[in-house]
This record gives C-alpha cells, sequence and structure tokens, in this order.
C-alpha cells in the first residue's frame, strides 16, 4: 500500500483492517467525504435509475388501465430490483467512506490495537446504514478509539445499539452524560426555558434510550442520594420543637436548628437513629448501563477522568453544567422536588478526619418556603 506513506501507524491498522473486511483496498487519498471524488460510474448508475423511474412513471400515465401488469411484469420487476439495489449500495458505500475518511483524520500517532475481525465485520455492517452527519462522526471517532492502545474499547454490543441511535437521542444522552459526571446523578432538571440543562425522566428520547440499552430506570426508595461531591440526606419533617403542635415544621426557625440539626450530625456520623428520624424517600432516576459508559467514553473526552476528579473543572465538554451557579440551581431543583414528598433535605459534603478517612458532614439545610438553602454547618 503505497499511498500509506506518512500515514501513521493507527491509519495503517483502520485501512488493513478495512480492506480484509470489504475486500477493497483502499488508498487514503481516495477515501474522501461524499462530493468531492468524481464518481463518474456512481452518477452514471443513479442517472440510470433516475430515468427508469421516469420510464416508468410516463408509462403508468400513458397506460393506466395497463397498470396493474406492467407493475408485476416480472422482467419490470428484476429491473427495478436491480436498480434499488444499485442505489441502496451505493448509499452505503458512500457512508462507509466517509465514516473510514474520517477516522483516519482524527486518528493520532499513538500506539496502534488490533482490532478483531469479527467486531470489524459488525461495525462495517453497522456503519454502512448510518447517513446523518453528526451520528457518522460519532461512528468514525468510534473507529479511530477502538484501534488505539490506551482508548476505551467498544464492545459489538455496544455497536449493536448504537446502530439504532437516532440524531436526537444523541443529543439527550449528551446531556444525560453531562448530568452524570457533574451532578452524580441523572435526574429531571427544570428547564426554565433553557434547553440546554433540560433533562426529563419521562421523555420519549429518555425512555427510548433505556430501551435501547444506554440507560436504566431506577425508582427506589432510599435515605439518601449520593451525588458528585456531595450527598442529599432525607430526614421526616418533624422535630418534637413544638410540643402543642407536633405536626407543624418549623423549617425556618431557631428552635427548628436547635433542636433537630445536632440530631441529624449525630445520626450522619453514624449514631444509631433511634427515633426515626431517616425518612425513605422515592427517587425517579436514571443511571447508565455498561453500554452507557462506552458509549460516554467516546462522547466525552477523559469522561473517567472527570467522573473521578476531585474537584470537578470547569470543562468545555460539560456544557452549561461546568458552570458552579447552574450546578447549585438543579441542586436546589431537585432539593425542591424531594421537598415536595415530605422530606427534609439536608445537603452533605464530604470532609476527611485524621486517617484520611471521608465522611459526609451536613452543611446545609433546603428551606421550601424560601427554596433556597440555610448554612448549618455552625450548628
Amino acid at each position: 500500500m503505497e499511498d500509506l506513506a506518512g500515514l501513521g501507524k493507527i491509519a495503517e491498522v483502520i485501512l488493513d483492517k478495512v480492506a480484509a473486511a470489504t475486500g477493497t483496498l483502499y488508498e487514503p487519498t481516495k477515501v474522501r467525504r461524499l462530493g468531492r471524488a468524481e464518481a463518474d460510474v456512481k452518477v452514471e448508475l443513479i442517472l440510470k435509475t433516475a430515468a427508469a423511474e421516469l420510464e416508468a412513471e410516463d408509462m403508468r400515465r400513458r397506460h393506466k388501465a395497463e397498470l396493474k401488469t406492467i407493475e408485476h411484469d416480472p422482467k419490470q420487476l428484476r429491473e427495478r430490483a436491480g436498480q434499488r439495489l444499485i442505489t441502496q449500495e451505493i448509499k452505503r458505500q458512500e457512508n462507509l467512506e466517509v465514516i473510514v475518511h474520517d477516522a483516519l483524520a482524527e486518528a493520532g500517532d499513538g500506539d496502534p490495537r488490533a482490532i478483531e475481525d469479527d467486531w470489524m465485520e459488525a461495525f462495517i455492517q453497522y456503519a454502512q446504514n448510518i447517513s446523518s452527519d453528526g451520528v457518522r462522526q460519532l461512528w468514525s471517532r468510534i473507529l479511530s478509539t477502538q484501534a488505539t492502545e490506551g482508548c476505551p474499547s467498544i464492545s459489538k454490543a455496544t455497536l449493536d445499539a448504537l446502530r439504532l441511535l437516532e440524531p436526537h437521542q444523541a443529543a439527550t444522552f449528551q446531556r444525560a452524560l453531562q448530568l452524570h459526571v457533574a451532578m452524580g446523578q441523572i435526574m429531571d432538571v427544570d428547564p426554565h426555558g433553557d434547553e440546554e440543562i433540560s433533562f426529563n425522566v419521562n421523555a420519549l428520547e429518555s425512555l427510548a434510550l433505556e430501551d435501547i440499552g444506554f440507560l436504566k430506570r431506577m425508582q427506589e426508595k432510599e435515605a439518601g442520594l449520593g451525588l458528585a461531591g456531595y450527598t442529599f440526606s432525607f430526614w421526616q419533617p418533624y422535630a418534637q420543637v413544638f410540643k402543642d403542635q407536633p405536626e407543624k415544621i418549623a423549617w425556618n426557625t431557631g428552635e427548628y436548628l436547635r433542636e433537630m440539626i445536632p440530631r441529624i450530625k449525630r445520626i450522619t456520623a453514624g449514631d444509631y437513629d433511634v427515633d426515626g428520624l431517616r425518612k425513605q424517600t422515592p427517587i425517579d432516576r436514571y443511571v447508565l448501563t455498561s453500554r452507557g459508559y462506552e458509549l460516554g467514553s467516546i462522547l466525552l473526552d477523559g469522561f473517567y477522568d472527570l467522573m473521578q476528579a476531585d474537584v470537578l473543572p470547569k470543562d468545555a465538554k460539560l456544557g452549561r453544567y461546568s458552570d458552579q451557579s447552574v450546578r447549585d440551581n438543579v441542586l436546589a431543583h431537585w432539593a425542591g422536588l424531594f421537598s415536595e414528598k415530605g422530606s427534609v433535605v439536608v445537603l452533605n459534603r464530604f470532609d476527611r478526619d485524621a486517617n484520611g478517612k471521608s465522611k459526609p458532614v451536613p452543611e446545609r439545610l433546603f428551606d421550601p418556603q424560601k427554596s433556597d438553602w440555610t448554612d448549618i454547618s455552625g450548628y
């Protein structure tokens, strides 16, 4: 393959595997985007197909009485079927060449990784049917990543699910990933007219992502919820502060804080909840499946590093969720949802003791009357 001169080893792996799987020797200078190559044969076939369709339509107009005979004539059926297959295969070839071209463009100078034959065959089988530009770019990146040592690997199961992904569903999944990384959970987000951060657990796109296999719905009752760098803990909405009115919720009174917060702190620190203050609260959310994690590693650079970061960086890949004020608003929104379910919501941060062990420390109490937090760290 003389044209491989100047290409990196990763590009060589891609071209070798594509050639072995398709039986076609690709020259890098001839693998290019649709519209840049002078495909005379393809154009001629397309024109022939269009001419045949026009001729058939003309015959229908002139011989309406014989339309049924014309449509079912075996010879004409074979001709039309042949033209349809030619057109279909041309489109598939164009799709595949666009994807391979972009994969070569993305291939870096790192060490190559061998691609298994059956993986490559599955990739070609699915990729050749991808016509959307945005989704084709995703498939190109998958191919270049699969051929690069040290990059996340994509399973055939994920390829099989990915072929069903629509462009608008990919955008929804992108927001789910950003939510997962930035907030530690995938739950409803009130858009307030801001579509860039909105996410609806019950939207058709979200349900479709669950059906495809990238998300898994969780509907459980929990006494707490893990977040990115924080936890929510849920408590019964009473402190027995007012002996004559035990049902009264004294959210923003000094009596409530003096009575309730020390008890919350003791239980949070590990003391047994003898008073039954912890509250099991229904939580409606999604988690990523193994396929979701694999796709996430492709869509977001440094996906796993971002999830494990002690301090979330202001990273453009997280979109609006890289903004601390946006994350704070989402926390308040979620706290409001749980308050509506009858829970007192406490936000706990993580601190390390002298032995380096991480433990939750109650920091803020959500006041639903003000839709804001009260600092309880000093109590």
